[in-house]
C-alpha cells in the first residue's frame, strides 16, 4: 500500500505560541495587536478553546507587511 501525499487543498494550521515565537514577540504585546486588529484574527478549527491561524493566512500578512515597508 503507498502513502497517499496531503491534499494541497489541506491548510497548514499553526498556534498561537509558535506564532508568537516566529515573530519574537512577548504573549502580551501578541494579544494587544490582536484586539488591537493589527494581526489576522484566529479560526477555530478544532473547538472554541482552541485559537489557530492558517499558515497561508500568516505567510500573506508577512508579505503584506513586507510590500508596505
Amino acid at each position: 500500500m503507498q502513502a497517499q501525499p496531503l491534499s494541497p487543498a489541506s491548510p497548514v494550521w499553526i498556534q498561537g505560541p509558535r506564532l508568537r515565537q516566529r515573530w519574537a514577540i512577548s504573549n502580551s504585546t501578541f494579544y494587544a495587536k490582536l484586539r488591537a486588529g493589527l494581526i489576522p484574527a484566529p479560526e477555530y478549527p478544532f473547538g472554541p478553546a482552541k485559537p489557530y491561524w492558517r499558515m497561508e493566512v500568516i505567510e500573506q500578512f508577512e508579505a503584506s507587511k513586507k510590500a508596505a515597508a
